[in-house]
Order: C-alpha cells, then structure tokens, then sequence
C-alpha cells in the first residue's frame, strides 16, 4: 500500500476517543496494524492522550498469467506465471514456439486481437490469459 493510497477521515484531539479502521481494496491482504509499537486489532478504539504513532502494512496479492499458445508451440514449455499485483509479466521467449516453429508476433488480452499486451509498460491487475498471435 503506497502513502497515497491512505486517507485521513478524521483527526484526534487530545482527550478524544478514536476508533481506528482501515479497509483493504482486493488487490492487498493481511491488513496488519501496530499502534505505538503494539499490534492491534482493526476497529481498535483509544483515548488520544499522548502522540500516537500508527503503523499500516498489507501485502500485494499474487496473480496467475497463464500464456494460450493457440496451437503455436509447446504447451509443456509455456508454464504460467505468478506475478505480484502491478508488477510486470516476463516476456515468454522463443523456445516456446520452437517445437511447431512458428512465430508468434505478439501478445494479447483477447483471443479477438483487439488489446495488445506491453511487456514493458503494462501492469498485472489481476489473474489473466495472454494469447499468442
């Protein structure tokens, strides 16, 4: 979870009762939260009566980008990837297609070619297929 992904809804003043939540969108998971160096429970309430120091963490989930070969190569060789939420997808290299020796000119979204997929700029979101082109 990036700083900007946070929100503030509230502030505390001194001697206010805080309940403290925090939601995680579906791309992350264990949601965990330490106030002042002790971990708590979400939906953990508190009198502010000191600095509180208030420590969010989560991880990113993993998805899987399986790769259809469209009868282009072996399908022994072209194993899926798990890839980390908004992270990139290593381009399959040739010894995929070596078997039928075909080549395969790019990746897309669709099996209808309309959305092509950029290796070097493009983000995984969630689980996915690739088609061979």
């Amino acid at each position: 979870m990036e700083a900007e992904d946070l929100k503030v809804e509230t502030f505390a003043i001194n001697g206010s009762v805080v309940t403290l939540t925090a939601e995680l969108d579906s791309h992350y998971e264990n949601l965990e939260i330490v106030v002042n160096n002790e971990p708590v429970v979400n939906g953990y309430t508190f009198e502010v009566n000191k600095q509180i120091n208030i420590d969010l963490s989560c991880t990113p989930k993993d998805y899987t980008v399986t790769f259809d070969l469209r009868g282009k190569g072996d399908y022994e060789k072209a194993t899926d990837q798990i890839i980390t939420y908004l992270h990139r997808v290593e381009k399959p290299q040739a010894q995929y297609y070596q078997k039928t020796g075909e080549i395969i000119d790019s990746w897309y979204l669709d099996p209808a070619f309309e959305t092509k997929w950029d290796f070097e700029q493009d983000q995984v979101e969630g689980d996915m297929v690739l088609y061979a082109k």
